[in-house]
């Protein structure tokens, strides 16, 4: 065989080799219901059914979130609880609204991110009736007056980061 006949034949043979290792490897990655700890299974009764026919990476996602449900406090997890019962109550554009803010959240800087973090804690350290008034008052604005405002506060932050 001549060497680029030889090469060509190896290098399909390596990439053959490679995209099963990789197929394998994620349904290795997944888990059998069966397999599963008894508390885990639990935490998961729901999903029971269809758990088997799920990929590898949502049942990965599914299992870290149990993990994270079993490290927290009782009053960690009913704050937890509330706020899944606030999320199933949004419809679906408000859900992706959300998304995308999270999205753009992520896409700042850990200096910002922070900050922003930090106003929020302050925000919820407020009694209610103020966060109320709060959230009433800039509703009452105009979109106009919204945008200055925002536009104002990026002027602050950015000048507070010189």
């Amino acid at each position: 065989m001549p060497s680029k006949q030889l090469s060509g034949f190896f290098l399909r043979r390596l990439l053959l080799v490679l995209s099963l290792t990789i197929f394998y490897s994620d349904m290795l990655m997944a888990q059998n219901w069966d397999e599963l700890p008894a508390d885990t299974q639990r935490q998961l009764t729901q999903l029971e059914g269809s758990w088997d026919s799920f990929p590898a990476e949502k049942q990965q996602r599914l299992l870290k979130a149990v993990q994270r449900w079993q490290s927290m406090n009782p009053e960690q997890r009913q704050a937890m609880r509330e706020r899944q019962l606030q999320w199933q109550q949004l419809n679906a554009e408000q859900r992706q609204a959300l998304r995308t803010r999270y999205q753009q959240f992520k896409q700042l800087n850990p200096k910002q991110q922070a900050r922003i973090r930090q106003q929020f804690k302050r925000f919820r350290a407020m009694p209610a009736q103020q966060r109320a008034n709060l959230r009433e008052r800039w509703q009452q604005l105009s979109p106009e007056q919204k945008r200055r405002l925002q536009k104002r506060w990026q002027r602050q932050q950015r000048d507070s980061d010189k």
